[in-house]
């Protein structure tokens, strides 16, 4: 009997949850999907997960070449279902929703850059208020007065304002 329709629709529940969670909307294969995330690090384990079991190449052998068997869909099931993974998966997903909590109005005055952090895979500048405050930018940013809009995060344990 082959198993392939099966493993198809446990592979099709990965990529929609995946792609409705961080709202993509571009047409992407389920490699060309798990490429693209597989350059945050917070999908690093879990795309060891699939490329340790062989999840992507079986999906491709059950959706062009041969059947698939019994055991064969068995490891995404269990890698799924009784490892926890879509569990796991769907909690990072949601806490991706979450880190975004609201946009403010800025009228600061920045002090000095503080040197720099990663966030969601990207290199920020730090810089330091005059209240206290840390604030993240990709762009430079000069030392003085400073209004504009940004978005209060949390990240690492504490509190940055990302503009």
């Amino acid at each position: 009997m082959d198993y392939s329709p099966i493993y198809i629709n446990y592979v099709k529940v990965l990529e929609l949850e995946i792609k409705n969670k961080l709202n993509l909307y571009e047409k992407l294969t389920f490699g060309g999907l798990i490429e693209k995330i597989g350059n945050l690090y917070e999908f690093k384990t879990f795309i060891d997960a699939l490329m340790k079991n062989r999840i992507i190449e079986m999906r491709n052998r059950a959706t062009h070449l041969s059947d698939l068997k019994k055991i064969e869909c068995g490891k995404i099931r269990n890698l799924l279902l009784n490892e926890g993974w879509l569990d796991r998966l769907l909690y990072i997903l949601e806490s991706f929703n979450q880190e975004t909590v609201k946009e403010i109005e800025l009228n600061i005055n920045i002090l000095d850059a503080d040197g720099c952090e990663f966030f969601k895979n990207k290199l920020y500048t730090v810089y330091t208020t005059l209240d206290d405050k840390k604030i993240l930018s990709n762009k430079n940013i000069k030392l003085g007065a400073f209004k504009g809009k940004g978005m209060e995060i949390e990240h690492n344990n504490l509190i940055y304002i990302l503009i």
